[in-house]
């Protein structure tokens, strides 16, 4: 069973970005019942620019959408991911903005323990 932890990336309005590529990724912790599992998470991207340009969002280097000659694009699906992922906004010459995307998990690793059973101090 998988579960999702409402964790929001930091992401700005229009209103109060002053950079050239404003962008919002939800969520982007997502929480597994098992250690080293994928997580399974609506993710929903959104981002806006004063200026028309061509963006493609990329998964690690997989190829999940592409906007050609827009000022804002939004974007949800069902997404699985690994432990851990870099979502990507690119345009041809470079990557204009990224977010880790995480997976933790309810269970901790088994911690090996520093004293043994039997020692008295």
């Amino acid at each position: 069973m998988i579960f999702l932890v409402l964790l929001w990336s930091g992401g700005l309005s229009a209103d109060e970005c002053s950079t050239e590529l404003c962008w919002s990724v939800r969520p982007v912790v997502c929480i597994s019942s098992e250690q080293g599992e994928s997580c399974e998470a609506e993710l929903a991207i959104s981002w806006s620019s004063p200026v028309p340009v061509d963006l493609c969002l990329y998964l690690a280097d997989e190829l999940l959408t592409c906007w050609p000659e827009q000022l804002q694009g939004r974007w949800q699906t069902s997404l699985l991911w690994p432990e851990q992922a870099m979502l990507t906004l690119r345009s041809a010459e470079h990557t204009l903005a990224q977010e880790t995307l995480k997976t933790v998990s309810r269970t901790p690793k088994r911690r090996r323990r520093l004293v043994a059973p039997w020692s008295v101090f």
